[in-house]
């Protein structure tokens, strides 16, 4: 999961693919790849390795973010006429930073089971 949690999205943000004026097809799609790569390594160990509690999460957060890719690649555009709450893009970015919290509290709650409650919160002594 290291490359997942050093990658932008879990720092609050997410890679940059953004479609802008003049960028050819090819560029996006190729660009959508290279910043999706590193993830299937992860996504492999994590299914050898990792509980159940936490690579269920995961796995969900994975398909999410290759949604996310597939859209980008696809043409989906961050600059639109109406970037409101409810346009596709904001839809993914919202889909992708819930799966990345839910698959981060997973691995807290693993790695220290009798510390965090749901939520990631730590539990008073």
């Amino acid at each position: 999961m290291s490359a997942l949690a050093r990658s932008p999205a879990a720092k609050g943000g997410l890679p940059s693919a953004r479609c802008r004026a003049g960028v050819s097809t090819e560029s996006r799609r190729t660009t959508a790849n290279v910043i999706f790569a590193r993830c299937y390594q992860v996504r492999h160990q994590l299914e050898l390795y990792a509980p159940d509690s936490m690579s269920v999460p995961a796995l969900t957060y994975f398909r999410t973010l290759r949604a996310f890719r597939n859209a980008v690649r696809d043409g989906l555009r961050e600059v639109a006429p109406d970037l409101g709450p409810e346009t596709e893009y904001s839809a993914h970015v919202r889909q992708v930073k819930e799966d990345f919290g839910r698959c981060r509290d997973a691995m807290r709650a693993d790695i220290n089971p009798h510390r965090l409650r749901p939520g990631g919160l730590r539990e008073l002594d």
